[in-house]
């Protein structure tokens, strides 16, 4: 067991290296990576590179679209045969979002794209 001055002097090494094999290398503890993983998931500190931004969620580009809008290019990619990464571009949403949109519509129907705003319509 490691006490509480290890365990924020590791957090604090690693604030200021970024890295965890680094983090282990200077103090010579956690002995597994996972334990160092685990203190800065407790902490909330996410390593250096990786973003929380998700995403904008405008009125012209909504986080979860429209029904409508899954359903066209869904059409317009398997149906019609247009290259799903231009219908990704031009509507503004990644490729495997589309390809998640498929996967779901060939399972369980168009039920399973629907969001709360489609039912409420």
């Amino acid at each position: 067991m490691y006490s509480e001055e290890q365990y924020y002097k590791a957090l604090e090494v690693y604030k200021e290296t970024g890295s965890i094999t680094k983090t282990i290398t200077i103090l010579g503890y956690p002995k597994r990576r996972q334990t160092l993983y685990n203190w800065i998931n407790r902490k909330r500190i996410l390593p250096e590179g990786k973003s929380t931004f998700r995403g904008y969620n405008t009125k012209d580009h909504p986080r979860h679209p429209l029904l409508e809008l899954k359903l066209n290019a869904l059409h317009r990619c398997f149906e019609l045969g247009e290259d799903v990464q231009s219908v990704a571009d031009e509507l503004g949403y990644s490729t495997a979002s589309i390809y998640t949109w498929r996967r779901k519509y060939t399972r369980k129907g168009a039920g399973a794209l629907m969001n709360r705003s489609d039912e409420s319509d």
